[in-house]
């Protein structure tokens, strides 16, 4: 690397670091400053077609980590629905929010549970639910893109689910059919829509036990059509 492109590059570092702790300034240096902040970059879903049918109400656990110091007492803190990016009914798709909630004494991280519901509604509807933080008499504002949880919410399988197209199991199973995969979730215990298998030799194992249970239960689609869990 020539001596142009290492000057380049510390004056980029720089830069950077400076348009950092800018921006951060109050969080870094002001040990007064407390805040909390959520996973924002990351979001999660509730699919309750993985999960077992007697599973009604389904928590979800928000990780939440203080910026300043804890504390010897415990200090308490508020979260708001962004109406703007939330199409979930509270009530009805997920339990209602607390006016506030606990943040414990001499701990640094805290999880936010929110209940969600399953609901007949959701078998032809995917709800989504935006949590934001908001600031309270012992929490100030956090860090500007750690602020905001997303939730989606659904209880159907209408269309292919990410692991089913990711393991490209219409080569095995031929056309899609939520049947087919509800069938193919029960036997291979696929608990989330990111589910791989250890090899492809465990795929195999359970696609020939959807198969032959295919075979000896017969099943059909909504126009009366028997499905077989085969490539056309």
């Amino acid at each position: 690397m020539n001596k142009f492109r290492l000057q380049y590059l510390f004056f980029l570092i720089l830069v950077l670091q400076f348009i950092g702790c800018e921006k951060n300034d109050k969080l870094l240096y002001d040990t007064e400053y407390s805040a909390l902040n959520m996973p924002g970059l990351d979001s999660t879903s509730v699919n309750f077609m993985f999960l077992k049918d007697d599973v009604l109400v389904h928590p979800v656990e928000i990780r939440l980590t203080l910026t300043g110091q804890a504390t010897d007492y415990d200090r308490y803190y508020q979260v708001e629905i962004d109406t703007a990016n939330t199409t979930a009914i509270e009530g009805v798709d997920f339990e209602k929010l607390q006016s506030e909630y606990v943040f414990d004494k001499n701990t640094f991280t805290s999880y936010l549970v929110v209940n969600i519901i399953k609901t007949d509604a959701l078998k032809d509807r995917v709800a989504e639910l935006a949590l934001k933080l908001k600031e309270s008499k012992d929490f100030k504002v956090g860090l500007e893109d750690n602020q905001e949880f997303k939730i989606k919410i659904s209880n159907n399988i209408n269309k292919p689910p990410y692991f089913w197209t990711r393991q490209d199991l219409d080569t095995h199973a031929g056309a899609y059919h939520p049947l087919k995969c509800k069938k193919f979730i029960e036997i291979s215990g696929v608990t989330d829509e990111k589910w791989s298998p250890e090899s492809n030799l465990e795929l195999l194992v359970y696609v020939k036990r959807s198969r032959i249970w295919f075979e000896e239960n017969p099943t059909y689609d909504e126009n009366g059509k028997r499905l077989l869990f085969e490539a056309n």
